[in-house]
């Protein structure tokens, strides 16, 4: 999307603001750099842009992770039989859907 709209910034510039955040004003700073008042549906798309860097790219304040690798770390692993189908999605019952 930075090419689309001839932005001189480039992804680098990006994941050094997230990387340094210090508070939600960061947040608005990538929101900016896509932003060039085009109306409420690339305003959607530029938030959904804007919070998927921001919750896949790396934070200093979260010691290099991003918060979705420490949602990730926070909940119980599922333990499963890696044999079974429902193991990789599949259905457990033989029947089709």
């Amino acid at each position: 999307m930075l090419k689309e709209i001839n932005s001189p910034f480039t992804i680098e510039h990006i994941k050094d603001i997230i990387y340094h955040e210090k508070d939600s004003d960061d947040l608005m700073r990538v929101v900016s750099i896509f932003d060039r008042g085009q109306g409420i549906e690339e305003l959607n798309r530029i938030l959904e842009i804007a919070n998927d860097t921001w919750n896949y790219f790396s934070h200093k304040s979260l010691k290099g992770f991003c918060p979705m690798e420490k949602i990730l770390e926070s909940q119980p692993k599922k333990k499963s039989n890696p044999g079974s189908r429902a193991a990789f999605g599949g259905s457990t019952t033989g029947q089709r859907n």
